[in-house]
């Protein structure tokens, strides 16, 4: 398939993940009918869950739909059906439950604001300087070399991602270390570069959506979920980077959830381990086995 030249805007992706949402909960029902089980959605769903896991940019569009299907339900008045019906064993309608929110959400690494509703915001640090210069330093190289990739050509794309990147390793701009570095090289074959520059779109839509009033309204679902005792939420990070990806109050929200037994919610670090956690090369059977323990919580 051709991807868009320009990439896609956060909100193409969120209702990407809003289709293939409707597709997955059909497909599901289908093979559970096919094995003998049962043959309707609202069972289904009164017995599993669905479940959101999300990684890097992915957590952006993925909270963004997230937020949107729980505030559309919620509005319509079906999220009660939708809800109950797990715990009660009351089937929801088929067209509620592909409209439905994820049941729970898996986040790795990066961790948006919180919802501009949420009451009693825990007090935490902010944001220290050194760390927004080299988020906006990194960010920035990327966004160029995207952008430098589809405006001017590949040649110089190529020219200018190689540039960008001795910057970023001799002025120590970089917001990952050495073992994320390992995990990338270990890529069996090796990615082109071309599709990795490509793959660097995100950049280049988050600052275009910071500069219009479409893109920042898009950006107003991008955040912690109002509701964590409806839609709780599993953050897990790696400890070994330069900086964060994560809101420091929404990471202490998780964990003020998980203390005082509000939500299943939580906030996990890792250490030795960096934006990849989840990868063989580092913390996989650890992320895997937490990931369990809350979806089975």
């Amino acid at each position: 398939t051709r991807c868009k030249k320009t990439g896609y805007t956060f909100d193409e992706m969120a209702n990407a993940f809003r289709e293939a949402s409707k597709v997955l909960r059909k497909e599901y029902s289908l093979f559970s009918s096919l094995d003998g089980a049962s043959s309707t959605i609202g069972e289904e769903k009164a017995k599993n869950k669905f479940i959101g896991i999300f990684h890097d940019w992915g957590v952006v569009p993925g909270l963004i739909w997230a937020n949107r299907a729980f505030q559309d339900v919620n509005v319509t008045g079906t999220i009660k059906k939708a809800q109950v019906a797990p715990h009660s064993g009351t089937p929801a309608s088929e067209s509620d439950l592909l409209v439905a929110p994820p049941d729970e959400l898996v986040l790795f690494d990066v961790l948006l604001p919180p919802h501009p509703e949420t009451e009693n915001l825990p007090l935490v640090k902010g944001t220290s300087v050194y760390e927004i210069f080299i988020a906006l330093s990194y960010r920035g190289i990327f966004a160029l070399c995207f952008m430098v990739q589809l405006y001017v050509g590949k040649v110089i794309g190529v020219g200018a991602f190689v540039m960008g990147m001795i910057i970023l390793k001799v002025f120590q701009l970089s917001p990952t270390h050495n073992i994320d570095a390992k995990v990338i090289k270990s890529r069996k074959p090796p990615m082109d570069i071309n599709r990795m520059i490509y793959m660097m779109y995100p950049y280049y839509q988050m600052f275009k959506s910071m500069l219009t009033s479409k893109g920042r309204k898009w950006l107003e679902d991008a955040t912690l979920p109002k509701d964590l005792s409806q839609m709780p939420v599993l953050y897990m990070y790696g400890t070994d980077k330069r900086i964060m990806f994560h809101d420091y109050t929404s990471k202490k929200i998780l964990e003020r959830e998980h203390e005082e037994g509000t939500s299943k919610s939580n906030a996990i670090a890792v250490d030795n381990a960096g934006h990849w956690l989840y990868s063989d090369l580092q913390k996989f059977q650890f992320c895997f086995d937490c990931v369990v323990s809350f979806v089975n919580g």
